[in-house]
């Protein structure tokens, strides 16, 4: 035994010392890529309006960075670059803006990020690929929602020497209001408040000019819409995806079919087979997907949608632009709370019924449908505490900025940091 033990120890010893090698050499290899691009980034010469944009490491054309993409494309003078990873979304936007999308690891992508004013992404610095490296580079981060939990420096576990590197290339950030700035973007990423746009979102401006055609393409819509779209867990992936566990299917089949309603279920992209899994399992053509793979943007079906059903899910910050009633499914709360934490007092910030059991759901789905609606007031001040915007003209307001920060780095006035 005492020999099994000092084998084990030697195994885990030589584990230990092979990944702190291994981090050695990729810390070193940043490193001198780090270095070689400030170099070349200091001696290339600059196209005067240019701009790189990416998002969700580089694997898709959706949300607000591709919206901006789109309609700063559309000006005149437009000189922008869309980057990614993944041929197929390569092919897409070319066929719609011809040489405007680049494979991101790529040297062509490296030379065009060199010759690039500045950097626009929705997650990190990887939406860009090989361009992460180039921290010399002005990163806007235009963020992919605002939500209770917490991310960044705030992050319950978080490697802070590594969200220092990350944040430290960031030299504005989009937000939606000045409440969403001070309590979730400035503390999570180490911002001064001059480093804040305060523009609302550019993902948000689908909800004001819906596209109605999706009324004829997918007749579902015209009826009563539930959409149950829950975050993901970072401790493991959810198996049963209603919006509670012990909820009786009949007896919500039952409740959808008296007010002809439909329940949508969108699962996180990490959890997508859970959630056909359970669509199947119901059979049931009153509960069907509404998956990213379906709708690739949540905010092109969101006007369609009269009752939001989430957990923590930053999607409900965004609905409250429609003024339509939610319910709040926090099952796990506590853990929640320690293990990934919030940024904001929960209970105070959703405005809508928090139910745990599928007797509670039932009977505030019922509420809802009758169009009861006891929540209206709540979600007003919260609209206005979110979002300082409700026009749909986000996008506009931060190209607009975009157009002012090219115009300071051309004259030399760089954006500073601090």
């Amino acid at each position: 035994m005492n020999a099994q033990s000092e084998e084990a120890g030697k195994t885990a010893s030589r584990r230990i010392k092979a990944k702190t090698k291994l981090w050695r050499v990729r810390a070193l290899m940043r490193l001198l890529l780090e270095r070689a691009y400030a170099a070349a980034d200091l001696l290339w010469p600059k196209a005067p309006q240019r701009i790189v944009f990416g998002e969700n490491k580089g694997e898709t054309f959706s949300g607000g960075c591709s919206d901006l993409f789109c309609y700063m494309a559309a000006q005149p003078d437009a000189d922008v670059y869309w980057f990614t990873g993944c041929l197929s979304v390569a092919l897409a936007v070319n066929a719609i803006y011809p040489g405007r999308a680049v494979l991101a690891n790529s040297l062509r992508a490296l030379l065009i990020g060199l010759s690039s004013r500045l950097f626009v992404i929705s997650h990190s610095r990887r939406d860009l690929g090989v361009l992460a490296y180039c921290t010399r580079k002005k990163f806007i981060q235009l963020t992919h929602g605002t939500g209770v939990k917490t991310i960044g420096f705030t992050k319950v576990g978080q490697n802070i020497e590594e969200m220092r590197r990350e944040s430290a290339t960031y030299s504005r950030l989009v937000s939606l209001s000045t409440f969403d700035s001070e309590v979730l973007w400035r503390p999570s990423y180490g911002l001064s408040s001059e480093q804040v746009w305060i523009t609302g979102a550019p993902r948000n401006d689908k909800l004001f000019t819906p596209d109605t055609s999706i009324l004829v393409t997918t007749p579902l819509f015209q009826k009563k819409v539930i959409l149950f779209a829950p975050t993901f867990r970072d401790w493991g992936l959810l198996e049963n995806y209603l919006p509670v566990g012990d909820i009786c299917v009949t007896a919500l089949l039952k409740t959808l079919e008296e007010f002809d309603a439909i329940l949508l279920i969108r699962p996180h992209p990490y959890d997508a087979a859970a959630g056909r899994k359970t669509v199947d399992v119901i059979g049931s053509s009153r509960v069907q997907m509404a998956d990213s793979e379906t709708y690739p943007e949540v905010t092109t079906i969101l006007p369609f949608v009269d009752i939001l059903i989430t957990d923590y899910s930053s999607v409900y910050v965004d609905f409250l632009l429609l003024d339509r009633p939610m319910i709040f499914t926090p099952t796990d709360l506590d853990k929640y709370k320690a293990d990934r934490g919030h940024v904001f007092d929960y209970e105070a910030h959703t405005p809508g019924a928090k139910v745990v059991s599928g007797e509670e759901f039932l009977n505030a789905l019922r509420l809802e449908l009758s169009a009861e609606d006891p929540y209206r007031d709540a979600r007003a001040i919260l609209k206005r505490k979110f979002h300082e915007f409700s026009d749909g003209r986000s996008t506009e307001r931060v190209a607009a900025q975009l157009q002012a920060a090219l115009g300071m780095l051309r004259s030399s006035k760089a954006l500073e940091l601090n």
